[in-house]
């Protein structure tokens, strides 16, 4: 629309300054004098109606740029609002993965402490078998030396 209005004001305006022309040469043919006043007159005329033809245009026009304000502004503050939001989801985001990181840091030494007993549990296995056949071993040799005892005795 403002495109229009504008394109039509210049076109007007190009009009009324060829047809001035026109009359300066024909003025100039005829050897008449041309008075500058009363063309500056017809072009404020020429203006004032314009201005007032096409002046429900130009009512539109500032109603739509007021319009066109509100819409950027309320775009703006989407847009910070949006932007606020993002930040607080990055910053929640990292708190997340610095959890995490934490919580695996917890969970591999938990598992390494698992590993550790589980060694040491093993080992103490190992022992308390080793510790039974040495003992076994001990009773099959004490019930032998009871019984070449027993026969010493007995011859």
């Amino acid at each position: 629309m403002a495109n229009h209005t504008a394109a039509e004001w210049q076109r007007k305006t190009k009009e009324v300054e060829r047809k001035k022309k026109q009359e300066k040469l024909l003025a100039r043919e005829r050897e008449e004098e041309t008075d500058n006043d009363d063309d500056d007159e017809d072009d404020n005329r020429e203006k004032s109606q314009f201005l007032r033809e096409h002046k429900e245009d130009w009512d539109c026009l500032i109603d739509e740029e007021a319009e066109a304000r509100r819409d950027v502004e309320a775009a703006k503050k989407s847009f910070d609002e949006l932007s606020e939001r993002a930040q607080r989801d990055q910053e929640e985001a990292t708190r997340g993965l610095k959890e995490r990181d934490e919580l695996l840091q917890r969970d591999a030494e938990t598992r390494q402490r698992n590993i550790d007993l589980l060694a040491e549990a093993e080992k103490e296995r190992d022992l308390r078998l080793g510790a039974e056949e040495r003992f076994t071993a001990l009773e099959q040799r004490a019930r032998l030396d009871a019984e070449v005892v027993a026969q010493l005795r007995k011859e």
